[in-house]
């Protein structure tokens, strides 16, 4: 939790490791509902900080902006692989770390099974993807937060 001006602390907020804005941890204290790895640069990103093996993952400063990069990266993907979601799926979380098969599966509950996905598709995909990253109840939470 962040300290206010009167020194009190406000739930949900907490500094940064190095202090500066304090960080929206209401959900969880990384934001990266899609496990983006650290250094891309995606608006929200907390240079210097990460989470999980050799910090590979990025913080972000809010939930939404971990949605936010998410989103991005995806559209990237989807445009790059021409709406296949498989060839996504295969990027983002390649065979060698991922259940592909399984990651397919559960993005397609969310996003109908199509030979071709389209921008129209992309929240739901985004939806898929959070499910996959998270458990049940952090998905859940970033997936209402999308939906406010």
């Amino acid at each position: 939790m962040a300290e206010t001006m009167l020194g009190e602390m406000m739930p949900g907020k907490e500094l940064g490791k190095k202090g500066g804005n304090p960080i929206d941890t209401s959900i969880s204290k990384y934001n990266n509902p899609g496990n983006i790895e650290a250094g891309i640069g995606f608006d929200g990103e907390l240079k210097g900080q990460g989470y999980g093996p050799n910090q590979r993952f990025a913080v972000f400063r809010t939930p939404q902006l971990g949605i936010r990069a998410l989103k991005l990266d995806l559209s990237t993907k989807l445009k790059r692989f021409n709406g296949d979601l498989a060839a996504m799926i295969n990027q983002y979380a390649p065979p060698s770390e991922n259940d592909t098969g399984q990651y397919l599966k559960v993005v397609q509950q969310y996003a109908g099974v199509k030979d071709k996905y389209t921008e129209a598709d992309l929240d739901n995909i985004v939806k898929g993807f959070i499910r996959m990253e998270n458990t049940k109840e952090l998905a859940e939470k970033y997936i209402a937060l999308m939906e406010e």
